[in-house]
């Protein structure tokens, strides 16, 4: 668990086109189901783009964070989930 606990051990990556992730839980539905199985529409469609936390030894994801681009750079947005078992 320490391991877990160290963020030196995470890093962060942009998702990739095709890319899925199968298992994520930050306790808001909607996030859960944003990057388990929306996120890579809106990167096809260029609507956001997604970051990942991820653990660099089991490939764990913690977090994410999605930036949308809008044509108003005044409207830009960010929409981002910690997974719940990792939050202190």
């Amino acid at each position: 668990k320490s391991d877990e606990r160290n963020l030196n051990n995470y890093f962060v990556r942009r998702l990739q086109k095709g890319e899925t992730i199968k298992s994520f839980d930050c306790g808001d539905e909607d996030l859960n189901d944003f990057i388990m199985n929306r996120v890579d529409d809106y990167l096809k469609t260029m609507l956001a783009v997604t970051y990942v936390f991820e653990h660099k030894a089991t490939g764990k994801i913690i977090g994410y964070f999605s930036y949308y681009s809008t044509k108003s750079v005044k409207q830009n947005i960010m929409r981002f989930g910690i997974s719940k078992h990792h939050r202190r």
